[in-house]
């Protein structure tokens, strides 16, 4: 009888940190700027596997994903969707970065990306810099000195935009 009641308890407490556990991991989703207030805000709060949510409108920023597997998205499904959100760089750096190792779970999608800065001697695009990262670009507009340029799905390539 007491190793039964042992079994019992036993298989209770492997579901209870089972199922902890599960809830500690669970994907969130952090909505801009809902939840927080800027995109760059919700990359620092947001843990592997969490979703950033934006919302349409125009956030002065510049973005790092600081290795964080996650996905930065809009509601775009298309370029042409991609007009009503926009981040707008601070023209001090590339306006996203990804130079921290990050993989292709590492995702942004759907924005109107312009205003970057770039050094002539730097290997840093305008709108976004990729250094031992692979991240996942897609459904993006670049916009830089009158010229736009679509960034196709790309993931762990080269991240020259096609035209």
């Amino acid at each position: 009888m007491n190793r039964l009641i042992f079994t019992i308890r036993l298989v209770i407490s492997v579901l209870f940190f089972t199922l902890g556990t599960a809830l500690c991991m669970a994907q969130r989703t952090i909505r801009v700027p809902a939840d927080v207030s800027t995109i760059q805000g919700a990359i620092d709060q947001a843990r592997t596997g969490d979703t950033v949510e934006v919302s349409p409108g125009v956030y002065n920023e510049n973005l790092d994903f600081k290795g964080k597997g996650i996905t930065v998205r809009t509601g775009a499904k298309s370029f042409e969707d991609a007009a009503s959100t926009v981040i707008n760089g601070t023209q001090d750096g590339p306006v996203v970065a990804f130079q921290t190792g990050e993989s292709a779970s590492s995702i942004l999608n759907g924005f109107t990306i312009q205003n970057g800065h770039a050094s002539v001697a730097s290997s840093a695009r305008r709108w976004h810099f990729v250094n031992n990262a692979s991240p996942t670009i897609t459904n993006n507009f670049h916009f830089q000195e009158l010229r736009l340029r679509r960034v196709r799905r790309q993931s762990g390539k080269s991240l020259n935009p096609r035209k």
